[in-house]
C-alpha cells in the first residue's frame, strides 16, 4: 500500500512539475519579447519556403538556428523563475508526452523539437504574410496562389 501511495505521489509531483512549467512557458510565450523575436525571425526566412515535398538544404540550417533562439529564450526564461529548470529533461518530457498535448503552447514547443511542425509553422506563416490561403476546393490551389503573386 506504501508503495502505492509513493508511486501516486511521485506521478503527481512529475505531473504538477510538469504542470508549472508548462504554465511558465505559456506567459513567456505571450510576452511581446518572444512575440516579437519569433515574428522577427520568421520575417527573415518566410519567403526562403516553399510547399513541396522536396526540402531545401538551407531549411534545416534555419531549423537549427530557430530551435537554438527559441529555446535558449524559453531557457533563460524560465531559469529565472525556476533556477532548477533543465531544457534537457523537459524535452524528454514533451517527447514522452507527445500524444497527450494539444494547443498553442505544444504546437511552438513541438516547432523546435519536429522538422514537419516548424516547415508548416513557416508555410502558414507565409500564406498569412502573402494573403495566399490555399482554397481546397482547386486541386492546385498552391501552385496557382504562387502565380499569382509572382505576377
Amino acid at each position: 500500500m506504501a508503495e502505492e501511495e509513493e508511486l501516486v505521489c511521485n506521478w503527481n509531483d512529475d505531473n504538477n512539475h510538469f504542470d508549472v512549467i508548462i504554465g511558465h512557458i505559456e506567459d513567456i510565450i505571450i510576452d511581446p519579447e518572444f512575440v516579437n523575436l519569433q515574428n522577427d525571425f520568421m520575417n527573415r526566412h518566410y519567403e526562403i519556403f516553399e510547399e513541396c515535398e522536396e526540402n531545401k538544404l538551407e531549411y534545416m540550417d534555419i531549423f537549427n538556428s530557430y530551435t537554438e533562439l527559441i529555446e535558449k529564450h524559453i531557457e533563460t526564461s524560465l531559469l529565472r523563475r525556476m533556477p532548477e529548470f533543465s531544457m534537457k529533461d523537459f524535452l524528454k518530457d514533451i517527447a514522452k508526452r507527445h500524444s497527450e498535448l494539444e494547443g498553442d503552447v505544444f504546437d511552438i514547443l513541438v516547432s523546435f523539437t519536429d522538422f514537419i511542425s516548424f516547415k508548416e509553422m513557416f508555410l502558414d506563416y507565409k500564406a498569412a504574410k502573402t494573403g495566399c490561403t490555399p482554397d481546397l476546393s482547386i486541386q492546385n490551389s498552391t501552385k496557382e496562389c504562387s502565380l499569382i503573386n509572382s505576377k
